[in-house]
């Protein structure tokens, strides 16, 4: 999966709508967005940088702004209750693949 060639987009594997139960505020799902710092100005929800207030958001933002990210397929099932283990070694992967483009 994670050979596969990363779009700049962030969205769900079949260019629609994104869903997470942790986001407050979206459970119809929000938008593609159309590069990762799209993204991460939704997250940040406009947060502007200030040089007196807030310094570890500051460095946080800055560090976000600045870091070559890409975006990889993920399926969004993938949990520890899904992933069988042996004394050390991950032994298997259970998932709901069907809905992976080939």
């Amino acid at each position: 999966m994670r050979s596969e060639t990363p779009t700049p987009k962030v969205q769900g594997v079949d260019g629609s709508k994104l869903y997470d139960m942790r986001i407050l505020g979206v459970s119809r799902g929000f938008d593609p967005f159309g590069s990762i710092q799209d993204f991460h100005a939704f997250l940040t929800d406009g947060f502007e940088m200030s040089t007196e207030q807030f310094p570890e958001l500051n460095r946080l933002v800055m560090m976000h702004q600045k870091s070559n990210f890409a975006t990889y397929f993920t399926p969004g099932n993938l949990n520890i209750a899904n992933i069988l283990v042996r004394g050390d070694n991950v032994v298997g992967i259970q998932g709901n693949w069907e809905c992976k483009k080939a």
